[in-house]
């Protein structure tokens, strides 16, 4: 990590960075994190995070046909007046750039610049998009090699610098794994979880159990961690090997159908197996300890499923062979994808069929569904805060539980549940279920993601409520961007009787205030909202 100083110099032979952090560093012209004065340098899972310079606020490259895979830009700064380019990078020379699931965000004066070179990105998030603002290059070609996108990466918390990504992020599962060499990513995680590699230095992880491994010997069964999954490969030729990615969830797979006839019944979790590297012919995937998984009477029933999408397309049975001596079943592949496993005679647990949820100004509403439940004591509902509207409260990267739900027991028609949180601070949050089944295992669902409290940038005094009302009501406004506000409440002589609020406020969320009127008498009132040189009213009623 370089953190704190003036900018790194980077040597002229060819560098080659990975996992390391440019943070809070200052350059006096070139390069606030560091001035690439030559080679060509690879760099893997890098951060350059609030770093300033002149020129190239992150990075400033003068030459060498550089390669970047999975580096993250945040918050640098260029600043030298005429020549303030370059807020995440700048390149200087002929040299040609090739970027791979690179993430330029919320860098000034503007993402990327490019002098006069011809620069590639393959699967990349810019601020302000490659034909927009973010991507500067008045003598130079951009080229657009696919998979780009201008969403926001929605990071825990960019304010702190905290560049994970969370839940919802358009970079997860959005890069291209060809350009993967790295087993992790920079937090060390496995650097692919899920179908493919994400966008940026992190991964983001929503799996259960998660594991990475090189494997470059044939007809050698190797497990993969606590996926519960193994491979045993043939077809790897000589010196090459296969970098294997396996991620189990405890999860129900989304949107499920079958090529053929369906199962009576499927897993509420599901294995994800991705690679990179070199080729195979084929493998034998494990299953292991198959005659613990929740709701298994019978594990020489079990069958293995794939689809070559996870998350869409059907599903089709493999041969599939159990050895109850060891416990495992077993099916031959030639590629990955999404795995589950099927059985005609094994509830396997509770079978949730949907999770969703809607919000309605600070409270969240959840609803679900199950289809089939063994042994089902019930549900927790777990909320995580991903980013809060006010930028000076952190994110939460731990999980907290909010409440708890009873299941059916055992039952094979279908039930719906419910759950309301109330009163939640405005942000962007996280909510998933923890199913609790007999013997006290845990399942979880799938997360999902809700904005809640977070209103629309306008200036717009609502009508307050109750109304009429006796003693105290509430008045709610928003606001286009933040600013001093005051609401004052008059009667209908136009005298003031109440100033509510006369103080700094934010915008995009809904602001709420209590008017009570206990001392007043009864009558016709109006709230006034005043933001600069605008002015709403609204008529209330005040009965005794």
């Amino acid at each position: 990590m370089f953190s704190g100083t003036s900018s790194f110099p980077a040597p002229s032979s060819n560098p080659t960075l990975t996992n390391v952090l440019f943070s809070h560093n200052v350059g006096s012209h070139f390069g606030g994190g560091m001035c690439e004065e030559s080679g060509a340098s690879v760099m893997t899972n890098v951060i350059f995070d609030h770093d300033s310079g002149g020129t190239g606020g992150g990075l400033y490259h003068f030459s060498g046909n550089t390669s970047l895979t999975n580096v993250t830009f945040s918050r640098n700064v260029a600043y030298s007046g005429g020549e303030s380019d370059g807020g995440g990078m700048y390149n200087d020379l002929t040299d040609a750039l090739t970027m791979r699931n690179v993430i330029f965000w919320g860098n000034t004066s503007n993402q990327f610049y490019s002098y006069r070179s011809n620069d590639f990105f393959y699967h990349c998030i810019v601020d302000g998009g490659l034909d927009g603002p973010g991507a500067i290059h008045p003598s130079s070609t951009v080229v657009d090699s696919g998979g780009n996108i201008s969403s926001d990466p929605l990071f825990l918390n960019a304010g702190s610098g905290d560049v994970r990504l969370s839940a919802g992020s358009p970079a997860i599962d959005a890069g291209t794994n060809a350009a993967v060499s790295m087993l992790t990513d920079f937090g060390g995680n496995p650097r692919i979880v899920g179908p493919t590699v994400d966008i940026g230095a992190y991964e983001f992880l929503a799996a259960f159990s998660s594991y990475s491994q090189s494997i470059s010997s044939n007809d050698s069964l190797v497990t993969l961690g606590s996926t519960k999954a193994g491979l045993l490969f043939s077809g790897i030729a000589p010196g090459k090997s296969v970098l294997v990615f396996s991620n189990q969830y405890q999860t129900a797979p989304d949107s499920v159908t079958f090529s053929g006839p369906p199962p009576s019944h499927y897993s509420p979790f599901r294995w994800v197996i991705a690679k990179s590297g070199d080729i195979f012919s084929n493998a034998v995937l494990t299953l292991d300890n198959v005659s613990s998984f929740p709701g298994v009477s019978d594990p020489s029933s079990l069958v293995i499923y794939k689809r070559g999408t996870p998350g869409s397309g059907s599903f089709s049975p493999l041969v599939t062979t159990y050895d109850a001596g060891s416990d495992k079943l077993s099916a031959t592949i030639s590629s990955f994808s999404e795995f589950i496993v099927g059985s005609d005679n094994n509830p396997l647990a509770v079978q949730l069929v949907g999770f969703n949820g809607t919000s309605d100004r600070l409270n969240a509403t959840l609803t679900w569904k199950t289809s089939t439940e063994v042994n089902n004591l019930g549900f927790t509902v777990e909320r995580r805060l991903l980013a809060a509207a006010d930028s000076s409260q952190p994110g939460q990267s731990a999980w907290t539980m909010d409440g708890f739900v009873h299941g059916a027991g055992t039952s094979t028609s279908p039930k719906s549940y419910s759950f309301v949180e109330r009163n939640l601070v405005p942000g962007r949050y996280s909510f998933r279920l923890a199913q609790i089944a007999g013997d006290s295992s845990l399942a979880y669902s799938q997360a999902i993601t809700l904005d809640v409290g977070l209103a629309p940038r306008k200036l717009e005094l609502a009508q307050n409520y109750p109304n009429p009302f006796n003693p105290s009501t509430t008045i709610e406004f928003t606001l286009p961007e933040d600013g001093r506000v005051k609401v004052r409440v008059f009667d209908i002589l136009g005298r003031e009787v109440a100033i509510l609020v006369d103080d700094e406020r934010k915008a995009g969320v809904y602001q709420q205030i209590q008017f009570n009127a206990s001392r007043i008498s009864s009558g016709v009132y109006f709230s006034t909202l005043e933001f600069k040189d605008k002015r709403m009213v609204k008529k209330m009623i005040l009965i005794k």
